[in-house]
């Protein structure tokens, strides 16, 4: 279980909720740069086909990270401070992209000169970073099968899961469930 022991026995949601509602931005600290880094360095394999895969999955950090980026100014103090820390981890995830489509022999795109986030309200900035992180969910869901080999798909299956993980956090900031079903699928 998840927490003290005084906690008794909490279901997963529970316990993810509850972790979220005390400042669950803190929990995600342990999932930055040092274990993506040190499962590409343990052999996730990449073969050629992969790129393509991997590039459409940097498109999608890259568009986060250009939200963050341009809502980060507008959020209030609590919610500043997870959005930077979630935008540190969409940065490591498009270097480690890169990173693994280089180790392909392949070319990483860059980022677009601008994306279109339209002219969000201060108080709609959560939502636009909640749907964004639900989009890439559903993006690393449709293509993690496509890879190759078991090694890249987990290493790429971090990502995603860092990815889930800030939208629970996202979602408990705007007063919803965090975990509104079982299975995470990014449509919730």
């Amino acid at each position: 279980m998840i927490g003290p022991p005084d906690q008794g026995n909490r279901s997963r949601r529970e316990a993810i909720a509850a972790v979220a509602a005390g400042g669950g931005a803190a929990l995600l600290a342990g999932c930055g740069s040092h274990t993506l880094r040190s499962r590409v360095k343990k052999g996730a394999r990449v073969a050629p086909g992969d790129v393509n895969v991997l590039n459409r999955l940097l498109e999608v950090e890259y568009h986060a990270i250009a939200a963050y980026t341009a809502g980060l100014p507008f959020l209030l103090r609590p919610e500043r401070k997870a959005a930077k820390q979630f935008l540190g981890q969409d940065v490591t995830h498009a270097s480690t992209l890169a990173g693994l489509i280089k180790q392909a022999g392949g070319k990483a795109i860059t980022p677009s000169a601008s994306y279109a986030l339209g002219r969000p309200r201060p108080a709609d900035i959560l939502a636009l970073l909640q749907e964004l992180e639900a989009q890439q969910l559903a993006a690393y869901i449709q293509m993690i099968p496509g890879l190759t080999h078991g090694k890249l798909r987990s290493t790429v299956a971090a990502i995603m899961a860092n990815d889930a993980q800030h939208l629970a956090v996202l979602r408990q900031e705007r007063g919803q469930s965090p975990i509104p079903s079982p299975f995470a699928t990014g449509a919730e």
